[in-house]
């Protein structure tokens, strides 16, 4: 008995940990950026990279590189974009804030498609009349670190200071 009861709140706290942030939690259309041709008033959740956050008078508009979202909403950087799109929200997003690279998430529902360029391409964006804007924070890069390190070692002298000495001393 004891150990089912464990086994339930191991469940529970591991599942908890796998979901969305409560304003990004929700019932979603399947339509993706590269599928929104015609899915006007469609209520969506999509993420991805900012490449630009334009204020204006009454709104701020966020061109956005898309990626797929993890069980959390994050979205998930990769090879495989899903296109780009405009995400527009009521009020200022301070641009330094909201800058250039940073992963952002949205909900909200599919407006009017516009067409801008993006270089001499007309590019046809799918629209967002945002609700919810999530900044995701920064994530700290990894950086690999060699387990050994011989300040000494050097390939390249010919007497080969460090672990392969013996390989290379003159006789």
């Amino acid at each position: 008995m004891q150990r089912w009861y464990w086994a339930v709140v191991m469940l529970a706290l591991v599942s908890a940990c796998a979901t969305a942030p409560e304003p990004l939690r929700g019932e979603f259309s399947g339509v993706t950026p590269q599928t929104a041709q015609n899915a006007t008033g469609q209520h969506v959740r999509w993420g991805g990279k900012i490449i630009k956050t334009s204020p204006g008078q009454n709104e701020t508009c966020f061109e956005i590189l898309s990626y797929r979202l993890n069980e959390s909403a994050r979205p998930v950087e990769g090879d495989n974009t899903q296109g780009r799109f405009i995400a527009c929200a009521p009020g200022f997003y301070d641009p330094d804030v909201y800058a250039r690279e940073r992963a952002v998430t949205v909900v909200g529902t599919v407006s009017t498609p516009i067409t801008e360029k993006v270089g001499d391409y007309d590019y046809r964006y799918p629209r967002v009349a945002a609700q919810t804007v999530r900044l995701w924070p920064v994530q700290p890069k990894v950086y690999a670190v060699p387990r050994y390190y011989d300040p000494f070692y050097d390939p390249f002298f010919p007497f080969g200071y460090g672990p392969h000495r013996h390989r290379h001393w003159p006789h």
